[in-house]
């Protein structure tokens, strides 16, 4: 491979990557006005000033781009915080999980209030996706997901009552012998 045609190809993942991107924050700023039926594809790829055709070449559907918003807040908190089913999810995990959560609150608050049932499907999706768990992984990774997602959904619909470091130490005593199962 020339190193035109490689300069080429990272050109295209570059432009790949920002059509993504402003796919994502186009839906995001258009659910903070209307529910996801009422957000036509039109709509979304105006105000993303990419054509109808591009969406398409890389959607189905407006919900496949919500999943794919999904995918990537879970990616930005991993890379973040780690997979707490790779490493010891220790007191410290479980704070800068709960920080990083607090930082990104109205992305999450919109995720959610837009199809809360959606965000736990695909999370579920990728907390599930290694073919090698045995069934009692499945169960206990699905368990601690589960309870991770309440637990978010509780503090935001408290208010953020309790401190970064109460949910961690809650969600530390009750849940850290699940997050390595």
């Amino acid at each position: 491979m020339t190193g035109q045609n490689q300069g080429l190809i990272s050109h295209n993942e570059k432009l790949n990557k920002f059509t993504r991107q402003c796919l994502e924050e186009a839906l995001l700023l258009l659910l903070e006005k209307k529910s996801l039926q009422e957000i036509s594809v039109s709509e979304l790829c105006a105000k993303a000033g990419v054509s109808r055709m591009t969406f398409y070449a890389r959607y189905k559907t407006k919900e496949n781009l919500f999943e794919q918003i999904i995918r990537t807040l879970n990616k930005d908190f991993i890379n973040a915080v780690g997979s707490p089913f790779v490493q010891n999810a220790d007191l410290d995990w479980y704070k800068k999980f709960f920080g990083i959560t607090k930082q990104n609150a109205d992305a999450i608050k919109l995720v959610f209030s837009t199809d809360k049932y959606r965000y736990l499907s695909v999370i579920n999706g990728v907390v599930l996706a290694n073919a090698h768990l045995t069934e009692e992984q499945r169960s206990v990774r699905l368990m601690w997901t589960g309870a991770m997602v309440n637990a978010v959904i509780y503090w935001f619909d408290s208010g953020l009552r309790l401190s970064v470091e109460e949910m961690a130490s809650t969600c530390y005593e009750k849940l850290a012998a699940l997050a390595c199962g």
